[in-house]
C-alpha cells in the first residue's frame, strides 16, 4: 500500500504562549493602520515560522517525523522577540532578537525543518511572488527559487506577522523595539495562506 502524501502550501511554525499571543495581538492593532490589509487579530494565529513553501507529495511520515523532533527541540524553549521592522515594503515584523540565548538552536532547527523544502513544488514559486509582490533583494529571490521562501540559511529572520499592507514602510519609517521574552507552547505543521497566515493546524495520524 503506497504510503500517504501531503501538498499544497504547507509550514512548520512555532507556536507561542497565550500572552505572547496576547502581546502580538495588541502590538498589531497599535502598530498596524486601520485600512490595512492584513492585520493580526483574534482568529489568526501568532507564530514564528521554521519553514514554509508550497510541497508536492511529501510523505506523511517524513512530516511528522520531522515534526515530532522539532517539537523535542523547541518546546519549551523561551526567546526574546525584540525589534518590529517592515520587510518588502509591504510586511511588519516582530523580530526574535539574533543576540538572545538559544539563537543558534533557533537556526539549527530552521535547517531541519528545511529538509521538507526537497519536496518544493516549483511551479508556485512565480505565483507567490506575483501574489504579495514583495519587493526583494537577489538573494531573497534565489531563496524563493531554491526553497519558495525569501528568509532561509544564511538570510533566516525569525518573527511573528503583524500586518500586511502595501506601502507600509512609508508609516513605519524606523524600526521600532518591543522586547518580550516567550516560551514555545507547541511545534505545528499548519496550512498557511495569503499573507503568510495559518489557516489550519494539520493534525497528521501517527
Amino acid at each position: 500500500m503506497p504510503s500517504k502524501t501531503l501538498s499544497g502550501a504547507l509550514g512548520l511554525v512555532i507556536v507561542p504562549d497565550l500572552a505572547t499571543i496576547q502581546r502580538a495581538y495588541a502590538l498589531a492593532e497599535e502598530i498596524m493602520p486601520k485600512d490595512a490589509e492584513y492585520v493580526l487579530q483574534e482568529g489568526s494565529l501568532p507564530h514564528v515560522t521554521l519553514y514554509h513553501g508550497k510541497l508536492d507529495r511529501i510523505p506523511q511520515e517524513l512530516a511528522l517525523d520531522t515534526l515530532h523532533s522539532l517539537q523535542s527541540d523547541l518546546v519549551g524553549k523561551s526567546f526574546v522577540l525584540n525589534e518590529i521592522v517592515t520587510f518588502g515594503g509591504k510586511l511588519i515584523f516582530w523580530n526574535v532578537d539574533p543576540l538572545c540565548a538559544g539563537f543558534e538552536m533557533l537556526k539549527g532547527t530552521h535547517l531541519k525543518a528545511l529538509s521538507v523544502a526537497n519536496y518544493l513544488d516549483r511551479s508556485s514559486e512565480a505565483k507567490a511572488l506575483s501574489e504579495e509582490g514583495l519587493s526583494l533583494t537577489d538573494a531573497e529571490l534565489e531563496n524563493v527559487r531554491l526553497f519558495g521562501h525569501p528568509l532561509v540559511r544564511s538570510l533566516l529572520t525569525p518573527h511573528i506577522t503583524l500586518g500586511f499592507q502595501p506601502r507600509i514602510s512609508e508609516v513605519l519609517a524606523t524600526s521600532l523595539k518591543r522586547e518580550w521574552s516567550f516560551e514555545v507552547a507547541s511545534v505545528e505543521l499548519v496550512k498557511i495562506g495569503y499573507p503568510g497566515r495559518v489557516e489550519e493546524v494539520v493534525n497528521l495520524v501517527e
